[in-house]
């Protein structure tokens, strides 16, 4: 009587975990037939670890192994649905509830029923001070299992690991570098905008745009004037951060959505009119649609990738296509002894690197779970680097170009720029800690393996690097996070 007593109450127990939980997404989300049916398949298939407990009476007639199951199976079950409906970590959290019952079923059920044999055995033991540490240790494993699944930034050891890792970067502060760069203060606002650099007035040298939530400031990039306040009209949704930007087209300033993930792929006046879109009904989706001059004309292309890669021209017509399945896309422009890249890539994939006119450059193997995030210059040759736990630039041939550990730090994103137009590039790279650390780094090379500009920010997101060309061939390095900042070597303030 009591072992099926005990396994129905925890499979009682979970059922009702999961039929809430499907409740509730039924309940705040908009009705759809489609829902229905697949929240219906997920309460019947998020049910089965508990028709295995049911089961479990028929297997064993032990109360501890019974028990110590069912208790594992409700805590997996809690820790993993808080984690999805009440501290979701990302967008895809929810994915988690497409395996758990997998892992409840083959993991947590043997697991807990092991350790509750062994509660049991101890149990038989009568001394008091033995089963008070039994029901301790039975109820902080629990506890733990819970906390470890709903909330794995609040677990002992990641809290261990996340005080080690802010104590070994220290606190915010500039750490190489205050006596030769300054950082000066460019824009301010009361909640974060976007900030990119593009050639919007038709002269050479690029300009900064400030988006805002109606207008677009136009900032030079020397003395960080307003050149000009341009309107824009929101009617086809709010700002994308990360994905907008502005492009000069035969002599008209337009919007381009850059796409990323499911976001659009078009470009829009300033009014919000649609000037055209790239691919809207292709599938898969477009993932890119990037605005360049690579081959330094003076007139903005655009390169875009879907299940190829292609260039088009200001109108959107193709000019050249490669094929190349759902690529990312990086570029660099065209040097005095580089061609332009556009370097194409995929998760866990090839990279491939052509020119500007689609000629191909160089295939290198798939770099593993690194991926290129930016092409870079250094003094001898370009290179790509990488999102590693090293800052590396590597060669269209493979070589290493430049090495640099990073201890406990990941790569984030990087550029290299060239603060005074006949100088070598200089190497900027942002890297972070793990997640829920809050701990960034600002790091810039020269010619040397030591780095010239060293700086700690805590922050819940990292800082965000761009530069912007001037009419000479120098570049400006701006830095943002909520505000924009220009970094820049003393020895060339004007």
């Amino acid at each position: 009587m009591w072992p099926r007593r005990i396994a129905y109450g925890f499979a009682s127990g979970g059922l009702a975990i999961v039929l809430l939980t499907c409740l509730w997404a039924v309940m705040t989300q908009e009705f759809h037939y489609a829902l229905i049916i697949a929240l219906l398949f997920f309460a019947v298939w998020g049910s089965v670890p508990y028709g295995v407990i049911c089961f479990g009476h028929k297997l064993t007639s032990n109360s501890w192994v019974l028990g110590g199951a069912g208790a594992s199976a409700l805590a997996a079950e809690t820790g993993y649905r808080a984690s999805v409906f009440l501290w979701p970590q990302s967008s895809t959290q929810a994915i988690a509830l497409a395996f758990s019952p997998i892992l409840i079923v083959l993991v947590f059920i043997p697991a807990g029923a092991a350790f509750g044999w062994l509660m049991g055995r101890l149990w038989r033991f009568e001394f008091r001070a033995l089963r008070a540490t039994v029901v301790v240790v039975s109820a902080v494993i629990w506890g733990l299992t819970v906390l470890g699944l709903a909330r794995p930034e609040l677990f002992p050891t990641s809290v261990y690991s996340r005080e080690q890792a802010q104590t070994r970067l220290g606190e915010p502060r500039v750490v190489v570098g205050t006596e030769s760069f300054e950082k000066i203060r460019v824009s301010t606002s009361a909640w974060a905008p976007w900030y990119v650099a593009a050639e919007l007035d038709g002269s050479p040298g690029d300009e900064v745009a400030v988006f805002r939530s109606a207008f677009v400031e136009v900032l030079a990039p020397t003395d960080f004037r307003i050149k000009d306040r341009l309107r824009i009209v929101r009617g086809h949704g709010p700002l994308l951060s990360g994905s907008e930007t502005l492009a000069r087209i035969d002599g008209r300033l337009l919007i381009v959505r850059q796409g990323g993930g499911y976001q659009p792929t078009e470009v829009r006046g300033l009014g919000g009119e649609l000037v055209w879109a790239y691919r809207p009904d292709r599938t898969p989706p477009p993932t890119a649609l990037l605005p360049a001059d690579l081959d330094g004309d003076g007139v903005i292309e655009f390169y875009a990738s879907a299940s190829t890669v292609e260039r088009l021209d200001g109108a959107g017509r193709p000019v050249w296509s490669r094929d190349a399945s759902s690529y990312e896309l990086v570029l660099a422009p065209r040097t005095r002894t580089e061609p332009a890249w556009v370097v194409g890539y995929e998760y866990n994939g090839p990279v491939k690197v052509w020119d500007e006119n689609g000629n191909l450059l160089g295939e290198l193997a798939p770099f593993g779970k690194d991926e290129p995030v930016a092409v870079v210059d250094r003094s001898d040759r370009r290179g790509l680097l990488l999102n590693g736990n090293a800052v590396q630039v590597v060669s269209i041939d493979g070589d290493d170009l430049f090495h640099f550990p990073l201890e406990g730090l990941t790569v984030i994103s990087g550029l290299s720029v060239r603060f005074q137009a006949n100088e070598d590039p200089h190497l900027v790279v942002v890297a972070g800690a793990p997640r829920d650390v809050e701990r960034w780094r600002l790091l810039i090379w020269g010619a040397n393996q030591d780095p010239v500009y060293d700086e700690v920010f805590d922050s819940d997101r990292p800082p965000n690097i761009f530069k912007a060309r001037q009419g000479d061939g120098a570049e400006t390095l701006f830095l943002w996070r909520d505000e924009l900042h220009a970094l820049r070597p003393l020895a060339i303030r004007p």
